[in-house]
């Protein structure tokens, strides 16, 4: 939950935590599995077992997950943060450029704590202020050489903005023809294909590296892939070491990582879909408004009438008795109002999406009560 941090603050993340684990019903992701569920499922099949890095069935994810985005190789690692780290890193060694350009609402920038400043003396360099995408006049406004162009597709923080194909093809064409290494944040890649009705290789063709997570729209239990030309992946394997990212074995997250490749990556129209109606119905109910009106992706924003504070308190009652989660986290806007993200996945259907609605129409009326 939003808040300030402490032991109240961590008591509270407890109690939220209990209470969702007792819930059945949710409104955001896909339906979670249990540790007894994901246990089950792994032990049913015969899996090749990695050793530190070295695996017959992770060197052939790593290769479908490179041809998923048609790229030359890719790399496992553990977290997205560590991912994306070694690839501005890279980058960095090879220009001798350490400042990235990058909006400053991005999440390298805004929820990483300064990793990139800290750990590898890297800066940012912003591209605009605006609660929008990054544009080609941006890029050109640019006071500063930079050796990399971070895109984050979409921009989470600015409720999953996403830029025109034209325009994302602009911006690309000039950083790679000055010179400037583009990555994206693709944590939600899979995600923005049915928007640009282009295929995840597609997309990923426009940058030099690319990174995608295993467990957000594909479901799996952690992990993230890192894609990119062979010399490029075989410096960024060293980074991954070095910064302590070589577990003794990941075969758990490789298949978790492979059966969501399966079974939700053909499924993410339905999920864009879903989460158009979804946001369309909630802005039937009174004082609340969805950011985007309509969703480029399978997420947005929900904004509230109601200071956080008074929502955090309502909704841990609320699925405390009705073993209903609707929102994660909400954060504070302005004028006492606060806003969610919402995720649409499978756990919806498992639901029905007008009980679900319901549910938040219910939910609002106790707040409001």
């Amino acid at each position: 939950m939003s808040g300030a941090t402490g032991p109240s603050s961590a008591n509270s993340s407890r109690d939220a935590l209990r209470i969702k684990r007792s819930c059945s019903k949710f409104l955001s992701h896909h339906q979670p599995w249990s540790g007894a569920a994901w246990l089950s499922t792994l032990s049913a099949g015969n899996f090749d077992v990695d050793f530190y890095g070295e695996g017959e069935a992770l060197t052939a994810f790593e290769a479908e997950i490179a041809s998923c985005l048609g790229k030359p190789a890719a790399v496992f690692f553990p977290t997205g943060v560590m991912a994306q780290l070694a690839a501005l890193r890279v980058v960095a060694d090879r220009s001798g450029v350490n400042s990235v350009a990058m909006h400053p609402r991005c999440h390298i920038a805004a929820e990483e704590d300064g990793a990139f400043e800290l750990l590898h003396g890297l800066s940012a360099t912003a591209l605009t202020v605006e609660a929008r995408q990054p544009t080609l006049a941006d890029f050109h406004a640019l006071k500063q050489p930079v050796g990399s162009l971070v895109i984050e597709l979409p921009l989470r923080r600015v409720a999953f903005a996403l830029p025109s194909w034209d325009g994302l093809r602009a911006l690309t064409n000039a950083a790679r023809e000055s010179g400037v290494w583009i990555h994206l944040d693709g944590a939600r890649l899979w995600e923005c294909t049915p928007f640009y009705r282009r295929s995840a290789a597609q997309i990923a063709a426009l940058a030099d590296s690319v990174y995608v997570s295993l467990y957000k729209g594909l479901g799996g239990i952690a992990g993230a892939m890192l894609v990119g030309s062979e010399a490029f992946i075989r410096e960024a394997r060293m980074w991954r070491l070095r910064q302590g990212g070589v577990l003794r074995s990941v075969f758990p997250l490789v298949e978790a990582g492979r059966g969501g490749l399966e079974k939700h990556l053909p499924r993410m129209t339905t999920y864009v879909e879903n989460a158009a109606a979804v946001a369309s119905a909630l802005r039937e109910i009174p004082g609340v408004d969805t950011a985007p009106i309509t969703p480029a992706i399978n997420a947005f924003q929900v904004h509230f009438p109601f200071p956080r504070l008074r929502l955090e308190k309502a909704h841990l009652s609320f699925a405390a008795a009705c073993g209903a989660w609707l929102f994660d986290s909400f954060r504070d806007s302005d004028a006492g109002r606060s806003h969610a993200d919402v995720t649409i996945g499978d756990a919806v259907e498992h639901w029905g999406l007008a009980r679900a609605v319901g549910a938040v129409s219910a939910f609002l009326a106790n707040v409001n009560s």
